[in-house]
């Protein structure tokens, strides 16, 4: 039970009982009313009782209500002596009417004067045949303390202070203001603090949405707004300053906040936690913390941010903490605030979390330093990559602009070369690591491992524009998994395709795939595609599809740059060795940039698509792209021929003449399985059988102790005496 409804059972006993009752209820907004509160209790005597109500008592209720207060009456420390004396008299003559009660509720916001009235007449309570009943907060003021103060002194009083309510069993019911269940009765009890005010309007709200609504509604709403009404212009100051700081609130950092006195937050949050509101500085309600909220104006709350923003950041906290106050409140601070976005947003893509980093650099952008602002771009760049590379696009021209200006660090720099390459630019990125080049002596280590990283990616992935730089017998695997760890943006990304288009083993990428967690959309889906290649090289050709059709699906065909080569590729091959002609064909037709065939993707998809058109009879056009692909590969330097046969493709197919539905030659009629492969020798066999099941042509050469060229002879030999294009239809053929 709360104080109203204390007063309200106090009322309805009196009246059955025959007593005068006179009541008031204070109000906040009145407090600047003098005499307001007794002018209601003696109102109310002075309307009840007509005719037959005292004369002195007409006279005071004129007197009071023409009494005139200046500004000055606000600081008294007493009420003048008379107008109380009076009161008291006033109420001796209604008592030899019959027993009287008087009660006042939120005593707490009575305006001084009738403050210092109550005060003299709970003094001389006891003699006579009166009950007073006060109803409020303690701690309220002086004059509030003193009328406490009195209550326990006094041996004619009794001092009740009521607890928040425990348990919701005597609320449960029916009622539109009533519990439905013990269950539910709890979670409310819990989110109201024991408050039966707070209890009632969440059963209210609930009951009108549906039971199972977790949104506190409006009835809730005005019942914070009520409880919040009754505070001091501290405790509201306090109030508000717990909605700005939300779970990072302190004592320390709220005194700091209100500028206050050491310790008066903690004192305010007391007062907080008895209406309800508050439990260990924390708003059990976000709805509660939002009437809060309310309180202030957009231009107040967005002051109350940078301020918070300063407070928990001189407290060392969390980047990402001190950044959404900086959001909600606009630049602050200078290079620091800036700097604590940028700081925020890096830590947000190393948690896999793009959407807040760009918030985060958005924010930042708004600083006014230029130079700063290009950089921030190269790293709003990296975040939107994560989740769209296609929308990346639009900086790549302004951040190439920056760099010839010099505006760019020597790390984002090294950052833009990655997404030129990307985006099938590479004269471009070129220029940016000749540039850096020159300058490596000047660099620290971790740069330069950046810049060593950048060079290999180019290396393995535009062969023909590296001369300057090729090294054949680079590990790119190890400066990768190196850089790995100093971007945590793009080079998860980078390092399994490197692996990928560089011939690395099976096992050793299979276990840098593991490594690297999957976290946004783009590293996702480029992951998906390595694993789905690995998967294709080992003859698993429904996991491979699998793989490929979720990397398509995180992001679209035309958001991959040149790198579309490889899922593509992937795509076509399962697809033509589980004899689903139309979805090679449909995978085949999909637009595809043109400065792709200029790189290792683009000879892994002429491969692709050589074969599928082979497998459908074009000859023409297979033989096109067969060849297109060997004349990449020879002009690079490069020799992939494990993970892109085309030597043995080519080998497969059968030279005489016949018609094609291009109008050309056609393969002659496959011999039988059991003719051909009774032809094959022992050794091609051992060779075969470990290509069926996924091993590289370097494997097999370690495995048999033979050289790669050996083992390359055999599987050519082994292609054409079964009929078959590659490695891919080994397995079938071999188990026929």
């Amino acid at each position: 039970m709360g104080k109203t409804s204390l007063l309200e059972v106090v009322h309805r006993h009196a009246k059955e009982t025959g007593a005068l009752v006179l009541g008031a209820l204070a109000s906040r907004a009145e407090r600047g009313v003098p005499m307001g509160v007794v002018r209601q209790l003696f109102g109310t005597a002075h309307w009840n009782l007509k005719p037959r109500q005292p004369e002195r008592l007409t006279k005071f209720v004129d007197a009071a209500a023409r009494l005139q207060v200046d500004a000055e009456w606000a600081g008294w420390a007493e009420m003048p002596r008379d107008a109380a004396e009076e009161a008291h008299g006033v109420i001796q003559e209604l008592i030899e009417l019959g027993p009287l009660v008087l009660t006042v509720d939120d005593v707490h916001n009575a305006d001084h004067p009738s403050l210092q009235c109550l005060l003299y007449l709970v003094r001389r309570v006891a003699p006579s045949r009166m009950l007073l009943v006060l109803a409020g907060r303690m701690g309220s003021g002086h004059t509030m303390s003193q009328l406490f103060a009195e209550f326990v002194r006094n041996p004619a009083c009794t001092l009740i202070r009521l607890a928040p309510l425990s348990d919701s069993a005597p609320l449960l019911g029916d009622g539109p203001g009533a519990v439905p269940s013990r269950t539910m009765g709890e979670a409310w009890l819990r989110e109201a603090g024991g408050s039966p005010l707070l209890l009632h309007a969440l059963a209210s709200d609930r009951r009108g949405v549906g039971q199972k609504s977790q949104r506190a509604g409006e009835t809730f709403r005005l019942a914070v707004q009520y409880l919040l009404d009754q505070l001091s212009e501290a405790e509201l100051e306090t109030a508000k300053a717990l909605a700005i700081l939300g779970c990072e609130a302190t004592p320390s950092r709220l005194d700091r906040l209100t500028r206050s006195t050491s310790g008066a937050s903690a004192s305010h949050c007391t007062t907080l936690e008895e209406l309800g509101l508050v439990k260990e500085f924390r708003y059990r309600s976000s709805a509660a913390a939002a009437v809060a909220l309310d309180r202030m104006s957009p231009t107040e709350r967005a002051a109350a941010h940078r301020r918070a923003a300063r407070v928990v950041h001189d407290d060392g906290a969390h980047a990402s903490v001190v950044a959404r106050h900086l959001i909600a409140g606009g630049p602050e601070g200078g290079a620091w605030g800036r700097d604590v976005l940028r700081r925020a947003a890096q830590q947000e893509l190393g948690n896999g979390a793009p959407h807040e980093a760009i918030s985060w650099l958005r924010a930042a952008e708004a600083y006014p330093e230029a130079v700063e602002r290009a950089n921030v771009q190269v790293e709003l760049l990296s975040a939107e990559w994560e989740l769209n590379p296609a929308a990346a696009h639009r900086h790549l021209d302004p951040l190439l602009n920056e760099h010839r200006r010099g505006n760019l660090t020597p790390h984002n720099s090294v950052r833009l070369v990655a997404y030129l390459m990307w985006h099938g630019r590479p004269a471009e990125a070129a220029e940016i690591l000749t540039d850096l080049g020159q300058r490596t002596d000047e660099f620290p280590m971790g740069l330069r491992m950046r810049l060593e990283s950048g060079l290999a990616w180019f290396r393995h992935v535009y062969p023909l524009d590296s001369d300057a730089w090729y090294r054949p017998d680079e590990d790119v695997s190890e400066r990768h998994r190196a850089a790995a760890l100093h971007d945590p943006t793009l080079a998860p990304s980078v390092s399994a395709m490197a692996m990928l288009l560089h011939r690395q083993p099976h096992h050793a990428l299979e276990r840098q795939l593991l490594q690297f967690p999957r976290r946004s959309h783009t590293a996702r889906a480029v992951l998906a595609a390595a694993s789905a290649a690995l998967d294709l090289q080992r003859g698993q050709y429904t996991l491979a599809l699998a793989g490929v059709d979720q990397a398509l699906s995180l992001i679209p065909p035309d958001a991959w740059g040149i790198t579309v080569g490889v899922p593509l590729a992937a795509k076509i091959l399962s697809c033509t060795a589980l004899g689903d002609g139309d979805g090679a064909a449909a995978c085949a037709q999909l637009p595809v940039p043109d400065a792709m065939f200029e790189t290792l993707p683009g000879a892994h998809y002429l491969y692709a698509r050589g074969t599928h058109h082979l497998q459908e009879g074009r000859r023409h056009a297979g033989l096109g792209d067969l060849y297109a692909c060997r004349d990449l590969l020879a002009h690079w330097r490069v020799d992939l021929s494990d993970l892109i046969p085309w030597r043995s493709a080519l080998a497969a197919v059968d030279r005489k003449p016949g018609r094609s539905r291009e109008g050309g030659d056609v393969p002659a009629p496959k011999p039988s399985a059991r003719s051909t492969t009774a032809s094959i020798t022992e050794a091609e066999r051992r060779v075969a059988t470990l290509a069926m099941h996924g091993s590289t042509n370097r494997e097999i050469a370690v495995h048999l102790h033979l050289t790669v060229s050996t083992v390359e002879q055999h599987l050519t030999r082994v292609y054409r005496k079964l009929g078959i294009s590659g490695r891919l239809d080994l397995s079938a053929a071999l188990r026929m």
